[in-house]
């Protein structure tokens, strides 16, 4: 029978694929299969794996081969699930004015100035510029639909640490077993000295891993001033060791000095002195065990190399912005023009000029960075209105601290550091626009006009921390 088949399909000038082929294919009908059904069933299970995938870079691991990768195409198929909830639920589209119009607004700027002014469409690694962009902007707005309720909003909470576990694990891993960091195809041969081996992880830059890991240790602090015990609480207190260990094994010196505000912004929080001296003691005693060449870089933020190279940055950037300030060179165009505007002074390719304020201004224009700005300024301000309300309930605000804390390191992070796509930042940005556009869950619940999410015994809203003193 197998043969008059195969005579069949040939007879018909038909190809028969090969065996690889077909199995390939059979695998990527029962994922579909699968997403389709969870997307139909449990929306929140497909955004918590889509943004699994973005948080902790596995993807990186895949092969990449052809226009369409292993990685881009697993992307497209959960952000086609999610679009296919959205789509066949009827759910009315969820808007946080006005984020949802400056982010939007600014994507699509950017988007623009990629195609009609940037001079190629394409980066130095030959891949689309605006690819990472577009996932980003999924990203927050998938969230900001999806998450529309305070159990949703707390699983992603969780997602984020347990991204960030897989993350520290893949870091301190490599570091334990090999002595050395990751090497994968993003990683320019600049990234750190010859006789220093700094810990990142896959498809992350070493100081980026260090600015992601300090913007997500807020998030770690709400869990840890949570009353009670529960299993979250505990998974807070072992990583948070683990996350300054990590830390300290990039030889970050935006992360050393960003970590120590972090700790200065834990103490001042108005409760929980005895928890935050707790932090304090276990980040000291990392600190002292850090090895000597820790230290010796800490002590070279002003006068090494790297330093002097990223002045010279800076200043193509300064150049780009006065060759074109109001539209900009192009979206991922500084890449391709750094050198053109500081010659034989820049001698490594960077992608960004370390600045995240410098590359929007020089490659979407003041108008991109004002749109920008606003973004985060009315985030911050709707975070704070939030915590005030709160405080006039007498209700504990650490999830909202976290954020706002959490946007604050984003913001004086990026001022050394290229982490406007960092994925985490969008994760926080889409948790924000997601509470707003619900009208802040917490305060409903915490008015008594809706249900509490409880862990085990121990509820897990940061209303049910004890009130401020």
């Amino acid at each position: 029978m197998t043969l008059f088949g195969h005579q069949l399909i040939t007879s018909l000038g038909l190809r028969i694929p090969s065996l690889p082929a077909l199995e390939a294919g059979a695998a990527f009908l029962c994922l579909a299969a699968l997403v389709v059904w969870v997307a139909l069933r449990q929306p929140i299970v497909l955004l918590g794996a889509f943004v699994f995938l973005q948080l902790t870079r596995l993807d990186y691991l895949l092969p990449e081969t052809g226009p369409i990768s292993v990685s881009l195409g697993l992307e497209m198929l959960l952000a086609g699930g999610i679009l296919l909830h959205w789509i066949t639920s009827g759910s009315p589209l969820r808007v946080a004015w006005p984020q949802t119009i400056l982010f939007n607004a600014y994507v699509l700027l950017a988007c623009l100035s990629s195609f009609f002014i940037a001079p190629d469409t394409v980066d130095l690694n030959g891949r689309l510029v605006i690819k990472d962009l577009l996932v980003r902007w999924f990203t927050v707005m998938a969230v900001t639909q999806l998450a529309a309720t305070q159990e949703d909003q707390e699983k992603m909470f969780k997602l984020v640490l347990v991204s960030t576990l897989v993350l520290i694990g893949l870091s301190l891993g490599k570091m334990a077993v090999t002595g050395t960091g990751w090497r994968f195809r993003e990683l320019p041969p600049w990234v750190a000295a010859p006789d220093l081996n700094r810990a990142n992880a896959p498809g992350v830059h070493t100081d980026n891993l260090a600015t992601e890991l300090v913007m997500v240790f807020p998030i770690l602090f709400s869990y840890f001033t949570t009353p009670g015990i529960s299993a979250w609480k505990t998974l807070s207190l072992v990583m948070t060791p683990l996350l300054f260990l990590n830390v300290v094994l990039t030889y970050s010196r935006t992360g050393f000095l960003a970590s120590g505000l972090v700790i200065l912004g834990v103490l001042f929080y108005r409760r929980g002195w005895g928890k935050a001296l707790a932090v304090v003691a276990v980040v000291l005693a990392v600190l002292l065990l850090a090895p000597h060449q820790y230290w010796e870089r800490m002590a070279t933020i002003t006068t090494d190399r790297e330093g002097e190279n990223r002045v010279f940055l800076y200043a193509a950037a300064v150049k780009m912005i006065q060759a074109s300030p109001l539209l900009g060179v192009g979206y991922g165009g500084y890449q391709h023009l750094v050198n053109r505007f500081y010659p034989l002074r820049v001698t490594t390719e960077s992608g960004s000029p370390h600045n995240i304020y410098l590359e929007l201004w020089a490659e979407t224009g003041i108008v991109a960075l004002l749109l920008f700005l606003l973004l985060l300024g009315t985030s911050l301000l709707d975070l704070h209105r939030a915590r005030r309300e709160l405080a006039s309930l007498s209700i504990a605000d650490s999830r909202l601290f976290a954020l706002q804390l959490s946007l604050l390191m984003f913001m004086l992070c990026g001022i050394t550091t290229p982490i406007l796509l960092d994925p985490v930042f969008y994760v926080i940005l889409g948790l924000v626009l997601a509470m707003k556009a619900s009208h802040w869950p917490y305060i409903v619940v915490a008015q008594g006009q809706g249900p509490v999410v409880h862990e085990g015994a121990a509820p897990s809203v940061p209303f049910a921390a004890s009130p401020p003193s």
